[in-house]
């Protein structure tokens, strides 16, 4: 199997994509934060949607500049980050109930439909699977995550009085789960990319 040129597809290094994997949860849940501390409304939305909205938005449209990334294709990574945003859009009904635990899947399998190496089905089916599987074992990830940075908060609060232990521990839950959802990713694409130069 021949290996892709590294100028074709970036390396998954810690800068910056390991970085801005890290990130984009932390800059989802600061937009949804600032919903709420700057008590902004809008007509027709509860406060529950509008956070959502916000936060979920963000998500999609920076794992959809990651994932534009990880097949080295910066035009696929605006239609990615488009397409991200659009998801979290088509969601908004149903963010008062199940929309917020579909909401991260939904969103990044859109996505990943989007960057398919073959926009036929059977490519678009290809790319889905692989998104799937990629969120399956960041989910375990980031279970795991969320269980030991409970344990740490549980500490911290307990020795500084500490308020926001529940959230900082979903946060870092949600950052090691998007830095292996998205390393998945890197990887899976240079598989493909390599079998097709192979052939």
């Amino acid at each position: 199997m021949k290996e892709p040129a590294p100028s074709v597809q970036p390396v998954y290094a810690w800068w910056p994509w390991r970085a801005v994997a890290l990130a984009v949860p932390v800059a989802a849940a600061l937009s949804g934060y600032a919903v709420v501390a700057t008590e902004s409304q809008v007509p027709d939305l509860s406060r529950a949607q509008l956070v959502a909205l916000t936060s979920f938005t963000v998500y999609g449209a920076g794992n959809g500049f990651l994932l534009g990334a990880a097949i080295g294709d910066f035009g696929r990574s605006i239609l990615a980050m488009v397409m991200g945003a659009l998801a979290a859009l088509l969601l908004l009904p149903l963010y008062d109930g199940v929309g917020l635990v579909l909401g991260p899947p939904f969103i990044t399998l859109v996505m990943m439909a989007t960057l398919a190496l073959h926009w036929n089905m059977s490519g678009i089916m290809d790319a889905v699977w692989t998104g799937f599987g990629s969120l399956f074992l960041a989910a375990l990830a980031g279970a795991l995550a969320l269980v030991v940075s409970a344990l740490g908060v549980l500490i911290v609060e307990g020795l500084f009085r500490f308020k926001a232990g529940p959230v900082l521990a979903m946060v870092i839950a949600l950052m090691v789960a998007n830095a292996v959802f998205i390393g998945r990713i890197f990887r899976a694409s240079y598989r493909v990319q390599g079998s097709d130069e192979a052939r």
